[in-house]
């Protein structure tokens, strides 16, 4: 391949790479009401009847807190976290965790390794925005 059409090529790549790094990262900031029927709850999380979360997001801040209703008792869970990728240590109630939220494109990706008694339990969320309209 010649030296003239490697260039373009790299122009044209660094043109588009360019082009996505000036597109704005979503803002997942507001309150959200867990819709059952689209989420997959296995194991301990299919007790939820209901739940909600509110956001606030001001990348890479990232304030999380949830109340779930299991058997008709609020179960609350806050936390702060960057969206940089690093891995945060926790102890709460007696439980340890590792948790890391990292951009993945547009998504974040929450990953939450729970140490307990009978081992290791994950718990994986993703947000994205769905821009689609039905």
């Amino acid at each position: 391949m010649s030296t003239k059409r490697i260039v373009p090529a790299i122009l044209v790549a660094w043109l588009g790479t360019a082009a996505m790094a000036a597109q704005t990262a979503p803002d997942f900031s507001g309150n959200w009401v867990l819709d059952r029927t689209a989420s997959v709850l296995q194991a301990e999380s299919a007790v939820v009847e209901s739940g909600t979360v509110r956001i606030e997001h001001r990348d890479p801040a990232f304030r999380f807190a949830r109340t779930f209703v299991v058997k008709q008792q609020p179960v609350d869970t806050a936390f702060d976290i960057a969206t940089d990728g690093r891995e945060v240590a926790r102890a709460v109630a007696g439980r340890t965790s590792r948790s890391r939220l990292e951009w993945q494109g547009r998504s974040l990706l929450l990953t939450v390794l729970i140490d307990t008694p009978r081992g290791e339990v994950s718990n994986i969320v993703r947000w994205r925005q769905d821009t689609s309209r039905d």
